[in-house]
């Protein structure tokens, strides 16, 4: 079994007298730098825009041999990734209103829908973190979906926008084959968007936003419940109050919970 990129380079930096020719061939020829750069079907001209983009701040604290981490690219591949998703979106539901396409960026580009692609690529495994940040990775999630963003400003920066946006139209048609559904799609609203998508409802039907009670647990988990009208709905438990809220918002949707309240008004 192959060794990590993360844990692979940490042994090369180690030695001081380590060049920057076999960072880059380590890099470039890496297993997991292969399934990566064969997913978006890109080829860098200059590898060292793709260090730059999966290398966390962290890494560089440890060995100063590289002098760049992703936080820049992060920025520049945020602006990228919304006009990738507009101009696809735009395109897909010529009748939707501006509104719903708004809704659906929004949920194309938060955090966990990131995180979702990042996984799918692979990109926890060349990820590029210090010692302390590669144990938490799993508790610390957002650095994958910083680290996608700053991928795609990497390709930008290479190959301009005509590269970006063809190998983007690239991984969503690898996403298709390999996951077996589209990851732009109306229905990723409530993967992605519950919680906004129950409030609207709420609203709409009962004039009440949803009200989510959060109760610390011994586990270090919390217990979310959520009430609307104090109407009780569901409960559930999670290490996470954001995370957990969403999925107990998708809950109350997909099991059609507001049936049981009453309309306040």
């Amino acid at each position: 079994m192959s060794k990590s990129l993360n844990t692979l380079l940490m042994e090369y930096l180690k030695d001081s007298n380590l060049s920057d020719e076999l960072v880059l061939k380590t890099i470039s020829t890496h297993v997991d730098t292969a399934r990566i750069l064969n997913l978006f079907h890109y080829e860098f001209r200059d590898i060292n825009y793709l260090l730059e983009a999966i290398t966390h701040s962290s890494f560089l604290n440890e060995f100063s041999l590289l002098d760049k981490h992703n936080e820049k690219l992060e920025f520049l591949g945020d602006s990228v990734l919304n006009i990738l998703i507009s101009n696809v979106i735009f395109h897909l539901y010529p009748q939707a209103k501006e509104g719903e396409l708004s809704r659906l960026r929004s949920a194309l580009v938060c955090e966990e829908s990131l995180i979702k692609l990042a996984y799918f690529l692979g990109l926890d495994k060349v990820l590029l973190l210090g010692k302390g940040e590669l144990h938490t990775l799993k508790d610390s999630e957002s650095m994958l979906a910083d680290c996608f963003e700053a991928v795609l400003g990497a390709i930008f920066l290479d190959g301009g926008f005509p590269a970006v946006q063809f190998s983007f139209d690239q991984m969503m048609k690898n996403y298709l084959e390999l996951e077996g559904e589209q990851f732009i799609h109306f229905d990723n609203l409530l993967e992605f968007d519950a919680k906004s998508i129950l409030q609207e409802r709420t609203m709409k039907e009962f004039k009440a936003l949803p009200e989510y009670v959060y109760e610390q647990l011994e586990n270090r988990k919390f217990k979310i419940s959520i009430y609307v009208n104090k109407v009780f709905l569901a409960d559930i438990e999670s290490p996470s109050k954001k995370k957990g809220a969403k999925l107990l918002a998708k809950k109350v949707l997909q099991e059609n919970l507001l049936e049981g309240v009453e309309n306040g008004a």
